[in-house]
């Protein structure tokens, strides 16, 4: 366990080291509003979509940076705005105490924006081809009685609100608030059961709200699985009525592992997640490229490349073998 906590403590040390180095580095004349520009590549507004996460404790530290880094770049490509509300959550909470305090985020941001995106911690971005008003335009289009818009698993049978679109209306207060109620009924205060085995079982009024997507469009899993046992394709995570992840996914959800692995696995659930980051920065790195050739952009990117720092840890993270 020392040497393992050892591991982690390297690669935290070394991503922080990234964000320091890109923080420190001197930008040209005038390139910080262009840069902006060339991100979100349209003048900027005020934002009506705000990205939300928050997490706690030391096991979330190389996940929890390597997917704060690919939300925060994607919110700034499109103009939203992103918070990590780490001072809701506590060491004292349980698991599912933090689940739920996704609704402290919700009532926090609720009056700033027109759409509020809940993301677990352990949820990436994994494409910056596609906008957020893409999906509330296609499942909850103006007008329309939708507000709400979660995924589900098992092939349509279970709700997994790792990723939850919550429109910021009065109907949506209604969804939010009768939400928190059930919660509180649920067992564990899970907020997963207060809607399978409360909401959904009751049949409660505040679902005509709610868009249940297929489970690709907000909440795939990972294709990639650990070389040890706990989290690999027997398990339950990677049941054949799972949705695994493809290159256009927007989001990747590396679901339960750092929570429900051995301890021998943590990092690798930290690499499964480095993949996913390190195509998100490629990707990235491709858009800004091809933005700065329609907007006739003299500057010189070439600094701006992401290279790969998994290859220096790629034992240590299982990532050997790891492919598209």
């Amino acid at each position: 366990l020392e040497e393992k906590d050892a591991r982690i403590q390297t690669l935290s040390t070394h991503l922080q080291e990234m964000e320091q180095e890109q923080a420190d580095r001197p930008l040209e004349p005038g390139r910080g509003r262009v840069q902006k520009e060339l991100d979100v590549g349209k003048p900027l507004a005020k934002p009506e979509y705000a990205i939300l996460t928050a997490y706690e404790g030391k096991k979330y530290t190389v996940m929890g940076m390597l997917s704060s880094q690919t939300k925060a770049k994607y919110a700034a490509r499109f103009n939203y705005a992103y918070f990590v509300d780490n001072d809701l959550v506590h060491r004292g909470m349980t698991f599912h105490e933090k689940s739920a305090a996704r609704i402290a985020l919700f009532r926090r941001h609720w009056e700033d924006f027109k759409w509020l995106v809940w993301t677990d911690a352990d949820v990436l971005v994994t494409s910056v081809l596609k906008e957020l008003h893409e999906i509330t335009g296609e499942f909850a289009p103006e007008g329309s009685n939708i507000h709400v818009i979660m995924s589900k698993d098992w092939g349509g049978r279970q709700v997994n609100p790792g990723v939850t679109f919550l429109r910021t209306s009065p109907e949506g207060k209604q969804f939010l608030d009768r939400w928190e109620a059930e919660i509180g009924l649920a067992r564990h205060n899970d907020d997963l059961l207060a809607i399978r085995d409360g909401m959904e079982k009751k049949h409660a009024p505040e679902l005509q709200y709610v868009r249940f997507v297929e489970q690709h469009v907000l909440n795939s899993y990972p294709h990639l699985v650990l070389r040890h046992e706990g989290y690999n394709s027997s398990t339950v995570e990677h049941d054949k009525s799972h949705q695994l992840w493809r290159p256009g996914h927007l989001f990747v959800h590396v679901v339960n592992c750092l929570r429900q692995t051995p301890a021998l696995d943590s990092a690798c659930c930290d690499g499964i997640a480095a993949f996913y980051w390190s195509h998100f920065m490629a990707e990235l790195e491709t858009a800004h490229q091809e933005m700065a050739v329609r907007q006739n952009m003299s500057f010189n990117m070439a600094h701006e490349v992401q290279r790969d720092w998994t290859l220096r840890f790629r034992t240590d993270l299982c990532l050997d073998g790891f492919g598209e």
